[in-house]
């Protein structure tokens, strides 16, 4: 049954519709067809992302840094979603943030870390250090999100893949209902 002809329904109807499902009022049906449409859309926005049935749930939370190192990375939080009225400009602000105040280092000689404060107090990194960052930033926002590894190839199409793969760390981000990916590097 779809949401959209529950008001066309006759009382009687929508009353026998309820009882039959086990619940109390046609009200109760409205919300439990609600609930089952969320359902349908979170299975799907999964399956969109099947990643993720291989994360720990835990980890798209997580806060990996110290208490004293947190509190330090918070003071730009708070700073970069003051007035973002979602999560997706608060992700936004973060993301912009960080491409203008981090800098790439592939310098074999400087001794780089991809620890998410060391790169925040070093200011500079790798694509690892660099999503690790950005997770951490969104974990103390507040916004769910996850480390993805993998390849590119920097050659573009037609290019044989196994010659040019280069692994690669990004991240998937959940914002406003939506999964999106971003790559701060």
């Amino acid at each position: 049954m779809k949401k959209k002809i529950l008001p066309k329904l006759t009382a009687g109807l929508l009353m026998s519709l309820a009882l039959a499902a086990g619940l109390q009022s046609p009200s109760e049906l409205a919300l439990h067809v609600q609930a089952q449409e969320n359902v349908q859309r979170a299975v799907k926005e999964t399956a969109d992302l099947n990643f993720l049935s291989y994360c720990d749930l835990d980890e798209l939370t997580a806060i990996t840094v110290t208490e004293s190192q947190a509190a330090e990375m918070m003071q730009v939080v708070n700073e970069l979603t003051a007035g973002g009225k979602s999560d997706y400009t608060k992700a936004r602000n973060i993301y912009n943030w960080m491409t203008q105040n981090i800098k790439y280092e592939s310098n074999p000689y400087i001794p780089i870390s991809a620890e998410a404060y060391d790169v925040f107090v070093a200011k500079y990194g790798v694509c690892g250090g660099f999503s690790n960052l950005y997770n951490e930033l969104l974990h103390l926002a507040g916004i769910p999100s996850v480390a993805v590894t993998g390849y590119y190839n920097p050659y573009g199409h037609g290019y044989e893949y196994d010659d040019y793969n280069m692994a690669h760390q990004w991240n998937a981000v959940y914002a406003d209902g939506k999964w999106f990916y971003a790559d701060t590097t």
